[in-house]
């Protein structure tokens, strides 16, 4: 491994954290919109409060699963990419339900922390 590749290695590396911090970060805002809308249905219990609250818990779990879904696929190896029949179809499946369990997850873990400290006991 010589100087250019290492520099090179080691620009795709960063533009790597980059974008991943970058995506996340856009996710993460949903999450946040969504905590506090909800947390002001909490305390008016408007029921359009709670339709946006839901509607945008929805969105931010979908937009975390599909980011999650295409880092899933971006680490496929090419012997997983040339599988064919039921295993790409179950592959697929498994992947899916990952990331939206996950997204799921994430999103009850983050609304929980941001709804502490937005209202302490």
């Amino acid at each position: 491994m010589g100087i250019p590749h290492f520099w090179t290695s080691l620009e795709t590396l960063a533009s790597r954290i980059w974008k991943a911090a970058d995506d996340a970060w856009k996710v993460l805002r949903w999450i946040a919109a969504s905590a506090a809308i909800l947390s002001v249905y909490d305390q008016t219990l408007n029921p359009t409060t709670l339709a946006l609250g839901i509607g945008l818990a929805v969105f931010a779990v979908g937009s975390l699963a599909a980011l999650m879904y295409r880092w899933f696929i971006d680490a496929l190896t090419e012997k997983g990419r040339s599988t064919e029949g039921w295993l790409t179809v179950v592959m697929a499946l498994m992947f899916f339900l990952l990331a939206i369990g996950f997204a799921f997850m994430v999103w009850v873990g983050v609304a929980a922390l941001y709804l502490e400290v937005l209202q302490p006991s």
